[in-house]
């Protein structure tokens, strides 16, 4: 059966409808009676004005109000000049859809409608950093792509961060730094311009980086093969428990 299941806590649904209210959850499925026609889905989404975007393998693109999809693809949106497959959905700061085509090509949604932003053989896989009027992605093996709007349209810039090791892990601070794995103990940060290496410090010596991320705030944290760091200003301070817990 080709459908989209929702779980839905019985509280909300209890002004509405008669739902029983021993279950911890409803569980409700569309399908093609409500324009869900094709069932393999490759990402979904959410924008700000409550849509529920949905990204199929076959080019086309889902909305869903809530009642009903409506479907989206080349055929009917000119704006999409790839045709197959959608692998990612982004939605970046200002509430913008970002559609990434497997075949190359982004296209975006806001409440002006679609319009094809950029169009290339590779598509990036993630959105990393965005601000008003700016974004910043990142392709599979790593290398940036930077786009800067000037009026209604974007210029796009390639960035390969230097000695980055392959494939390895990006971040960005709130600053939209970009922060990146150099080497099994150190980093490296792109301002945009420039970057300055990042040598592990006091207490840190020795140790093998894992894990780069970047929590909600922004802060940027380390995890080595002995415990968990957090930068703090110009030094990453360990923040591994030393009582047990």
């Amino acid at each position: 059966m080709t459908g989209l299941f929702l779980l839905t806590p019985p509280a909300v649904l209890a002004a509405t409808t008669d739902a029983p209210t021993g279950q911890d959850y409803l569980v409700r499925v569309w399908g093609a009676d409500e324009g869900l026609t094709e069932g393999s889905v490759t990402d979904v989404a959410q924008t700000p004005e409550g849509y529920l975007w949905v990204g199929t393998l076959f080019g086309s693109v889902l909305r869903f109000d809530g009642v009903r999809f409506v479907s989206y693809n080349s055929a009917n949106t000119p704006e999409f000049s790839q045709k197959w497959g959608v692998p990612r959905l982004m939605v970046d700061q200002g509430g913008t859809l970002w559609i990434s085509m497997l075949d190359g090509g982004m296209t975006t949604w806001d409440k002006g409608g679609f319009r094809s932003a950029f169009t290339n053989a590779n598509q990036p896989e993630r959105l990393l950093w965005s601000a008003p009027g700016r974004v910043l992605f990142v392709f599979g093996d790593g290398k940036l792509l930077s786009g800067r709007r000037e009026g209604e349209q974007w210029s796009w810039e390639n960035v390969t961060l230097p000695d980055a090791l392959p494939h390895g892990q990006q971040c960005t601070d709130d600053e939209g730094r970009v922060w990146y794995l150099r080497g099994e103990q150190e980093l490296g940060i792109w301002n945009g311009k420039e970057t300055k290496p990042v040598v592990l410090g006091s207490g840190l010596e020795g140790q093998t980086i894992k894990v780069l991320t970047a929590d909600a705030k922004r802060r940027i944290w380390i995890g080595t093969d002995r415990g968990l760091a957090a930068w703090q200003t110009n030094h990453f301070e360990i923040m591994t428990p030393t009582n047990g817990e």
